[in-house]
């Protein structure tokens, strides 16, 4: 996550923080760096509420934003100063995980747009829901390989489980003894029509033995293949 929010944010022309939990600095951008006057490296593992002039009333807000997905704005007084940050924390993660906060300078005669914030927020959150599911799928999955030595019911329980958690479908191929798919696939899709849509393509279109792309030849070659 944090690799990833530095090349998000290295460029943008407003300050990004990414805190804790609890508060910590765990990675700035330039911008944010600039607009505290102190250097990124020197930010990290500093309390973020102790560069604001109510360091009590910031650790609260924060704290509420930590088990929230959408908080509502924030703004903090920069501490020793008569400027102001307007600021915004979202929850990458139900429960407390990552907060991403963007603050700038307020100026009354530039309203700042939110645009670039809701879109890294939502890349964010998109991500951290999508590798939830991937490890929850690995996770069952694992967990109904080593369940069972009925191999095939086995496969056909981990095509279930794949659709639709991280595929619109799935088919499962079974190699023969000389490694040859004797039958037609084990097929799965989200709409139940094309199930047999797909068994009847085969039909028509059988496998080759000798096929130079597809099930013949990544069985054969053991290599994968992208399409």
């Amino acid at each position: 996550m944090k690799a990833e929010f530095e090349a998000l944010t290295r460029n943008l022309p407003d300050g990004f923080l990414m805190l804790s939990s609890g508060g910590r600095i765990e990675a700035a951008n330039t911008a944010a760096s600039g607009l505290l006057g102190v250097p990124s490296a020197a930010l990290l593992e500093h309390d973020f509420a102790s560069f604001c002039e109510r360091p009590d009333e910031v650790r609260g807000f924060l704290s509420q934003c930590a088990g929230r997905v959408d908080p509502s704005p924030g703004s903090f007084s920069a501490s020793g100063t008569a400027e102001r940050f307007s600021c915004d924390a979202f929850a990458l993660s139900a429960g407390g995980g990552e907060l991403l906060l963007r603050f700038r300078l307020v100026h009354p005669e530039h309203p700042f747009d939110r645009i670039r914030l809701m879109d890294l927020e939502r890349k964010a959150r998109l991500e951290a829901e999508a590798d939830k599911r991937r490890n929850a799928f690995l996770s069952e999955a694992s967990a109904l390989l080593a369940s069972s030595l009925e191999y095939e019911a086995t496969l056909a329980a981990v095509a279930q489980l794949a659709v639709p958690t991280i595929a619109d479908w799935c088919a499962v191929e079974m190699a023969g003894s000389d490694g040859f798919p004797e039958r037609l696939p084990l097929v799965v899709h989200k709409n139940a029509e094309k199930v047999e849509l797909a068994r009847e393509y085969r039909r028509r279109f059988p496998l080759g033995r000798h096929d130079a792309r597809g099930v013949t030849q990544v069985i054969r070659t053991g290599r994968s293949e992208l399409y």
